[in-house]
């Protein structure tokens, strides 16, 4: 059984989970130095294969070259006021199979199988557009990383059209 370390729900999970993961911070009144020593310790304490340990580095540079060298998701950068999230995005094209329509955008299904938030109304227009011009639509999404089962971890359609299109924009 793991205890969510956030002070938002408090609630108790029994089962696998799929993702690990690494807390980056609390949230309380203490400055940042003194809340990665409280971080530390509740993650040693958990004991828990699936919280790993916050990554720390001397600069960017050092903690980029983590990031590539290990194929991860990207660096949260933080201070005592803000933080900020630099991430390794992929980008790929994708034929688009089928629509299914939602309460707004719906999701598009891809040929390979994955399903995309449909992001905007537009979007979803121009899809139809190319499917009623006898054209084969196309999607050019980002994703963060492919998981263990083949699918796109947090994919973003950025654009829409025939893989001509999408080739010469």
């Amino acid at each position: 059984m793991v205890k969510c370390l956030c002070k938002c729900c408090h609630k108790e999970f029994e089962g696998t989970f799929k993702v690990k993961f690494m807390p980056i911070d609390l949230i309380n009144d203490k400055k940042y130095s003194e809340r990665i020593v409280l971080l530390k310790q509740l993650v040693k304490e958990a004991n828990n294969p699936n919280i790993i340990p916050l990554n720390e580095f001397e600069d960017f540079k050092s903690g980029w070259d983590y990031i590539k060298a290990n194929d991860k998701e990207g660096l949260v950068i933080r201070n005592d006021k803000d933080f900020f999230k630099v991430k390794i995005l992929k980008e790929i094209k994708v034929e688009i199979k089928s629509h299914i329509a939602g309460s707004d955008k719906g999701t598009f299904v891809l040929v390979n199988g994955n399903k995309v938030s449909g992001t905007s109304k537009d979007l979803v227009v121009q899809f139809y557009e190319l499917k009623s011009e006898g054209k084969i639509p196309f999607m050019e999404l980002e994703y963060a990383f492919m998981t263990k089962d083949n699918h796109y971890f947090q994919p973003r359609c950025r654009q829409i059209g025939t893989w001509e299109d999408l080739n010469t924009s």
